[in-house]
């Protein structure tokens, strides 16, 4: 029973997955690095600075 309902369940996310991961992946993957790199670069550089001084 396992095998065979991991088999069609990990097919359906196999297919689904990609097919919903693809742009959804896609967003936030130009989305995130937009906003992460800026945000992981402000918060890095105004720790870094405010944390250096301090």
């Amino acid at each position: 029973p396992e095998p065979d309902y991991n088999a069609p369940n990990y097919d359906v996310p196999d297919y689904a997955e990609p097919d919903y991961t693809e742009p959804d992946y896609t967003k936030p993957d130009y989305a995130e690095p937009d906003y992460n790199e800026s945000d992981y670069d402000n918060s890095s550089k105004s720790e870094d600075e405010f944390l250096i001084p301090k």
